[in-house]
């Protein structure tokens, strides 16, 4: 964002979070400084530059990513016709084609959601401009799991001592215990954060 003057504007619209799910990425609107049209899914601005070097930059990581648009609390004239619903998934469709045509593989983004103003960002401040985002989720791979031994390799295996027998707090406590995550190491969320600086 340094390096493209037409982005140093935007350099307070940007938030990035570590999360137990992943890499959590905001692009929300400041005060005079909206990121789409109002009331459409257009960008404004400079925000395609934005969202495309950002496409860019997670082009080449593996991990899953979650789109989702979310809006302020202040309603359409007519909600009949078009509402915040239909804005909030507008601009996250928006912001995938973006990322598609930045070179994010199509089977990466797993889900595109609109949220209206059900998650808002400054609840205490429904009509907030930062309430209007674009939330990019990079998930956490899921680590590869080993294969199970065919049935040939399951016959010649030697025998092995057998396990105690769990009792049932253990066995419930096993299935509920969340499976482990490969995190996005620190060496490639400096390299977003400095993609977009």
């Amino acid at each position: 964002m340094q390096d493209n003057p037409d982005l140093d504007p935007l350099k307070q619209n940007v938030i990035f979070e570590q999360t137990p799910e992943g890499l959590h990425i905001q692009i929300i609107d400041q005060e005079g400084k909206p990121m789409f049209q109002s009331g459409r899914a257009e960008m404004a601005g400079a925000t395609d530059v934005l969202l495309s070097n950002l496409g860019t930059s997670l082009a080449s990581l593996p991990n899953p990513i979650v789109l989702s648009g979310h809006t302020d609390a202040i309603r359409f004239a007519d909600s009949s016709k078009y509402d915040n619903w239909d804005l909030s998934s507008d601009r996250a469709n928006a912001t995938r084609r973006v990322f598609e045509a930045s070179g994010v593989s199509r089977d990466r983004i797993i889900r595109v959601s609109g949220m209206a103003d059900t998650q808002l960002l400054v609840p205490e401040r429904p009509t907030d401009p930062s309430n209007r985002r674009i939330s990019i989720m990079v998930r956490y791979q899921e680590p590869a799991q080993p294969s199970a031994p065919s049935t040939k390799e399951a016959e010649v295996a030697p025998q092995q001592t057998p396990a105690k027998e769990m009792n049932t707090n253990e066995v419930k406590q096993a299935e509920l215990a969340p499976p482990p995550v490969a995190p996005i190491g620190e060496q490639v969320f400096q390299n977003l954060r400095n993609a977009l600086r």
